[in-house]
């Protein structure tokens, strides 16, 4: 969780996507630290369980959307374009976002 922070600026995150739960790293954990560092960039958590627990406790840890594995890529880019969408007026400033992927193994 601490690579995320020291690989990006928390001012340079446009949105984070990250596994709800995984061995190495605990979605929503990383959610409720993003949200303590102050000014959240939007969060969308993926879930391989499709119970309602699993997508309470991660709208609980403060992520803005959330999807349950496998992902349709449609509906993920769909995902993403709305959540962009709702941030923009609170960040008109930023630059068109770039795409980084992090791979967490």
């Amino acid at each position: 969780m601490k690579e995320v922070f020291r690989m990006h600026p928390k001012s340079a995150l446009d949105m984070v996507i990250a596994e709800a739960s995984t061995p190495a790293v605990d979605g929503c954990a990383l959610v409720r630290s993003l949200r303590a560092a102050g000014s959240p960039p939007p969060v969308l958590l993926l879930t391989e369980r499709a119970h309602g627990e699993a997508m309470h406790q991660a709208f609980l840890s403060g992520a803005h959307d959330c999807l349950i594995k496998p992902v349709d890529d449609n509906e993920l880019l769909l995902r993403i374009t709305a959540l962009q969408r709702r941030t923009r007026s609170r960040r008109r400033s930023l630059p068109q976002p770039e795409l980084s992927i992090f791979h967490h193994s």
